[in-house]
């Protein structure tokens, strides 16, 4: 379960830096977040790599997402004050569909 919760910060790392902070950044980092279904497969991807069940990350992703999005969060908030809120969700919806 740790080891998906860093994938998840680290997506959130990678994604940032690709980007960067720039004006242009901010608007493209704006963009991407808006695109749900891009930020689904990414996770996806991600999640695959460190989930018990490989084949449960879809069902894990749409969990995390929809927590997220019920609590007015997004992917940056991670690098805030909501990461340890961020980081229970993750760990929650990876417990739910890892049993």
């Amino acid at each position: 379960m740790q080891k998906i919760a860093v994938f998840f910060i680290a997506m959130i790392g990678a994604f940032v830096a690709v980007v960067g902070f720039s004006p242009e950044g901010q608007q493209a980092v704006s963009e991407k977040l808006n695109d749900s279904s891009a930020m689904s497969h990414r996770c996806i991807r991600q999640v695959e790599k460190a989930a018990p069940d490989p084949a449960r990350a879809p069902q894990i992703c749409d969990c995390m997402m929809a927590e997220f999005d019920s609590r007015g969060l997004n992917v940056l908030d991670a690098f805030g004050g909501d990461f340890d809120e961020m980081q229970r969700i993750t760990e929650s919806c990876v417990q739910l569909y890892s049993t």
